[in-house]
């Protein structure tokens, strides 16, 4: 669905669709671009120099920053409002990223 739809179609307010889109163009794209980076960087590397924890935080970036950002923009949507400190807001992200067996940043 496109974000202006959330609007449009489904009364989202209009202020948690923008913190959405701005989040996705800043915070997610920038970890998904360090998570690809890292990726093809290890790609040219001897396997036995890399941890897992190096492979595990490269993928967080690539992979488990959009799991974590799918259950903040729900969380944000279902509970209509986008206030990080809000506990049960925090737990519905937590749990998209570690739902695919990544850990989560913070």
């Amino acid at each position: 669905m496109l974000f202006h739809e959330l609007y449009t179609k489904n009364g989202v307010n209009p202020a948690l669709v923008l913190n959405l889109v701005g989040e996705l163009a800043t915070h997610v794209q920038l970890m998904l671009v360090e998570g690809e980076t890292l990726d093809v960087q290890y790609a040219k590397r001897d396997v036995v120099a890399l941890s897992e924890s190096l492979v595990v935080e490269m993928l967080r970036k690539k992979t488990g920053v959009l799991y974590e950002f799918a259950g903040r923009a729900g969380a944000t949507i279902g509970f209509e409002r986008s206030d990080n400190e809000f506990t049960a807001h925090q737990r519905h992200c937590r749990f998209a990223a570690m739902w695919h067996g990544l850990p989560v940043a913070g």
